[in-house]
């Protein structure tokens, strides 16, 4: 990516400790910086930044105040040796086990975003999960059932988007999630 000045900078998305705002985890470099909450019950408990200043931030309501741990990436595959390769500085995982009664949220900072996961761990799971968005006076539209964001200066470029969400089995079989944008 290229930083303020035009250089070309690597990216690093491995996380490290700050406690700029609260206490949290940032990545180190890139595009966008992504910071998550050291404890799920946090306001926000991700924020999204990127060169420009625009900002995202959310929080799941009801989360319990687990504090999170840092892992292993998510999977991007079954080969495990693909895997392990992509294990370096573009990827790191943060998991807040027991976010929510017999609900698990994984998230992955990568270099065009953020890759959230919520697991489910057995049929007593919530039905549904309500997340509270802080846009910071963008414009937004639904599309769909994801979310484009932009400032209002500049109509026509995205500054974020969230593609509508998706759901797999045990089994790897997709399945629907329906949402509902509102302000």
């Amino acid at each position: 990516y290229r930083d303020k000045k035009g250089d070309w900078r690597e990216i690093d998305n491995r996380l490290k400790p700050t406690a700029k705002d609260g206490p949290a985890l940032e990545t180190t470099s890139g595009p966008l910086r992504t910071r998550l909450a050291l404890r799920a019950d946090a306001n926000p408990l991700v924020t999204i930044q990127d060169g420009r200043k625009h900002m995202l931030r959310w929080r799941l309501e009801g989360a319990g105040g687990v504090s999170c741990t840092q892992g292993k990436p998510l999977p991007r595959s079954d080969d495990e040796d693909e895997n392990r390769a992509r294990a370096d500085k573009s990827t790191s995982m943060v998991q807040y086990a027991g976010i929510l009664p017999h609900t698990d949220l994984i998230c992955e900072p990568r270099s065009d975003g953020l890759k959230e996961a919520l697991v489910l761990n057995g049929p007593d799971a919530p039905a549904q999960y309500r997340f509270t968005l802080d846009i910071n006076g963008l414009a937004w539209e639904e599309t769909a059932g994801g979310l484009r964001l932009w400032d209002r200066a500049n109509p026509g470029e995205d500054t974020f988007r969230l593609p509508a969400p998706y759901m797999t089995d045990g089994l790897g079989r997709l399945g629907e999630v329906r949402t509902t944008w509102e302000t």
